[in-house]
């Protein structure tokens, strides 16, 4: 069940794992920093703002934010995750970053609290991801903006299945990541408008990549296989490739921008 209990414990135990890394991964997905750059220049928020970045994790896209807006609410399902945001924004001294605990499908914010409610690659780890979206909408104000942002899987079913397989090998968190076309769909069916939309891609070095979610060396083995044997033909989606006699892959991103209808 998607708000069950035992949904959000895998959810927890998996970021409580990796929090630590999480933290310090400044070149792979989750710190990109010319990717956490190029999202805050799309969004441009005055000074005035006030953010909720939802399922914030450790909060690199909170702490972006948090150097040009009045006050951000970091929002997340686990402890360690925000803990591990809390020291940053300290380090950082930032004392506009707040952080705050609890699910994405249950937001304890009134209507209309927030300019802008972002949400960054974790769409996918949302079992309905429908209900969270519904809920960001709620929370921001009529004339605020909803910025979802996330990995994005192939328009074709097949290859998407074999992506979404081999993302939920490395990390069973991984529910399904969603095309262009879907997420678009998603929005709208949460009542959001599109009024922009930027896609990019970005360079995915796969031992990198395993050793982030801690994944078992017997599963790692298998992913390398399936990718290395993908080179060629790009059934899955990922464009694997060898890089400096590393392999390597393409992550494709998409942040959708929508508006309350």
């Amino acid at each position: 069940m998607p708000n069950s209990p035992e949904f959000h414990d895998t959810i927890r135990k998996a970021f409580t794992q990796q929090a630590s890394a999480y933290a310090t991964s400044t070149n792979l997905i989750v710190g990109n920093t010319e990717a956490l750059r190029l999202i805050v220049q799309h969004l441009d928020p005055s000074p005035e703002t006030r953010v909720l970045d939802v399922a914030a994790g450790t909060g690199f896209l909170s702490l972006a934010l948090a150097e040009c807006v009045r006050e951000i609410v970091a929002y997340d399902l686990t402890p360690a995750m925000l803990a591990q945001a809390e020291a940053a924004a300290a380090a950082r001294g930032l004392t506009n970053l707040r952080t705050q605990l609890g699910p994405a499908e249950q937001l304890p914010f009134p209507e209309a609290s927030f300019d802008l409610v972002t949400c960054r690659l974790a769409i996918h780890h949302f079992a309905d991801p429908a209900r969270p979206v519904a809920e960001m909408r709620r929370v921001c104000r009529p004339d605020g903006r909803v910025a979802l942002i996330d990995i994005i899987a192939p328009e074709d079913p097949a290859i998407a299945t074999r992506y979404n397989a081999l993302e939920r090998a490395r990390d069973p968190s991984h529910t399904v990541a969603l095309s262009r076309s879907a997420l678009r769909y998603l929005a709208a069916g949460a009542g959001l408008v599109v009024i922009d939309e930027y896609t990019w891609q970005l360079e995915v070095n796969f031992q990198n990549w395993v050793a982030l979610t801690q994944t078992p060396a017997p599963v790692v083995a298998e992913l390398r296989q399936a990718l290395m044997a993908d080179v060629a033909s790009n059934q899955t989606g990922m464009q694997p490739h060898f890089k400096d006699d590393h392999l390597a892959f393409i992550h494709n991103w998409s942040m959708l921008i929508g508006q309350p209808v």
